[in-house]
């Protein structure tokens, strides 16, 4: 698969064909992916003050309310957040992202309302758990082509923890389980990192750390040869990585490949030394078959290029 260009590369290209100019190529490459103003910023650093001060006064309110008071509460902020969040959304590029900011506020006050509710009914803390985080997956998964962050980011974390309290509920005392379920969230989340999503960094570098946990729980989990597992795991990250030059993929798959070594290398030698020269070894020869795979891609004739 070829490489993927980076912008520099690309703008290089147009600048060349006489499609950009270059004072607009530098414009392009200087300008940053977003952008907030000074007025906006400081209105945040505002509302999370005045958030932090709300949440003291309503622990002080609450301290000796019923359940069913602060479920109320709970049940009528995320009401007033989503009208306020849909009022917001369609006026403006800054009044978006504070509709979102919203919207994070109501979907954690239905989440804290309905675990209060099922936990009075005395459902089990894990399946309260399952149910919250799948249906905040689900909502987060059908907002994640529509939203600039939030529909990712709750998607991101409600995702993975949906996969581990579904482990648990089969088998609290598996750890390969859990690890199997960890990969298939973070492929998932991998996979969604390279749509047209909002803030697709987020679940490539979520999915990425749940790739280092799932293949640590997976190697450890089971007997030898699993410790090959982060190894084989952090490889297939790292190659994937080198493709569309993601630097979160790119830092996770060294470190699942890393940790892989060391489990194995743990496992199998014994002594200090030892195990220190394989782990030496091991990398030179990482070194050595990148390098052969770098030199090999050059020398690859280019589609379209003369024959020699």
């Amino acid at each position: 698969m070829e490489q993927r260009k980076t912008q520099r590369e690309l703008l290089d290209e147009l600048v060349g064909t006489g499609r950009l100019s270059a004072d607009e190529a530098r414009g392009i490459s200087g300008a940053p992916p977003w952008t907030f103003s000074v007025r906006e910023l400081v209105g945040y650093l505002a509302g999370l003050i005045i958030a932090t001060g709300v949440l003291l006064v309503v622990g002080v309110v609450f301290a000796d309310a019923s359940k069913w008071a602060v479920v109320t509460a709970l049940y009528a902020i995320t009401v007033v957040a989503g009208l306020v969040g849909v009022q917001l959304h369609s006026r403006g590029s800054w009044q978006e992202r504070l509709a979102e900011v919203l919207e994070a506020a109501a979907i954690g006050s239905a989440i804290g309302a309905t675990g209060i509710v099922l936990d009075h009914v005395e459902m089990r803390g894990e399946w309260i758990g399952l149910v919250l985080s799948g249906a905040a997956g689900a909502w987060g998964l059908a907002r994640t082509a529509r939203s600039r962050f939030i529909g990712t980011v709750v998607m991101s974390v409600a995702l993975p923890a949906f996969a581990i309290v579904l482990a648990v509920l089969i088998d609290d005392d598996s750890d390969w389980l859990r690890g199997v379920t960890m990969l298939v969230a973070a492929g998932v989340l991998l996979a969604a990192g390279n749509l047209p999503i909002g803030s697709s960094f987020v679940a490539r570098a979520i999915g990425s750390v749940y790739v280092i946990a799932g293949s640590a729980a997976l190697g450890s989990g089971l007997d030898s040869p699993a410790h090959l597992i982060p190894i084989v795991t952090g490889a297939l990250l790292f190659s994937a990585a080198t493709t569309i030059l993601a630097p979160e993929m790119l830092i996770a798959g060294a470190v699942c490949v890393v940790t892989g070594v060391v489990m194995t290398v743990s496992a199998w030698i014994e002594g200090d030394l030892a195990r220190g020269l394989v782990i030496v070894a091991t990398g030179l020869v990482m070194l050595v078959a990148i390098r052969w795979q770098m030199r090999r891609g050059f020398s690859r004739p280019r589609p379209g290029a003369p024959a020699v």
